[in-house]
This record gives structure tokens, C-alpha cells and sequence, in this order.
């Protein structure tokens, strides 16, 4: 005899917007521990902030989570950043998540001055 399973539930996927700054000294990297909770919960990645992009602005990456789509926006600084974290050489770094890591290798190839990220591991 058969035996009926009932309905899997229909899961909305959430679209959120993440602009992420990108703090390079030559070849370091600026990395944060995110929260221990929520999404890529204590791993470590360059500051990020949640915002409303302007129409027409294309996210540099969008990743793909179960339940979530993240649109990643890159935003290259030259200043100093707050807050707490640490500098980290591409061979010195704690692996970051893939979409960070995708989102390096993508944003540096239009750059004339190429930081060596490469070495990055992904989630």
C-alpha cells in the first residue's frame, strides 16, 4: 500500500541586498568574524552592510543560499576601517565563504592593480 506524503511546504526565497567593503593593503585583506548566529554565521569576511540599491544598479555577484539569494555589491575603500578585525595575507587567511571568495575574484579582474587574493579558500 502507498503511502501519501503530504505537500512539501512552498519556501519563498528572500532577496537581500549586501554591499561589501573591500579594505586591501598590497596583498592583505581586511576580514571581520561575523556573529555567531544568522548568515555564514563566525565566519570571517570584509565588513558588510545590508541597503537599498538605486534602480538600474546591478549587483557584482549574486549568491545563491537554500533560502536566500544575496546580491553582493563591491565597494572598494581606501581608507582605514573600523571596527574589530585583522589584516590577513591570502596564505594567512581563515577560509571565507564561497560567495565572498567569488565575489574577490571577480571584482579583481578589472583592476590594474591586482591584489593577490587568489589563495582565498571558500565555504
Amino acid at each position: 500500500m502507498e503511502t501519501m506524503r503530504p505537500a512539501a511546504k512552498s519556501v519563498r526565497m528572500q532577496s537581500l541586498h549586501w554591499r561589501v567593503h573591500i579594505y586591501h593593503q598590497g596583498n592583505k585583506l581586511w576580514l571581520q568574524q561575523r556573529p555567531a548566529t544568522g548568515i555564514w554565521a563566525s565566519l570571517w569576511t570584509p565588513p558588510v552592510e545590508a541597503f537599498t540599491p538605486e534602480k538600474n544598479v546591478r549587483p557584482d555577484l549574486v549568491h545563491q543560499l537554500t533560502h536566500r539569494h544575496l546580491h553582493l555589491y563591491t565597494q572598494w575603500r581606501d581608507d582605514q576601517p573600523d571596527g574589530e578585525g585583522a589584516w590577513f595575507a591570502p596564505d594567512e587567511a581563515p577560509a571565507v565563504p564561497t560567495g565572498i571568495r567569488r565575489l574577490l575574484e571577480s571584482s579583481v579582474r578589472g583592476l590594474k592593480t591586482v591584489p593577490t587574493f587568489g589563495n582565498l579558500r571558500g565555504l
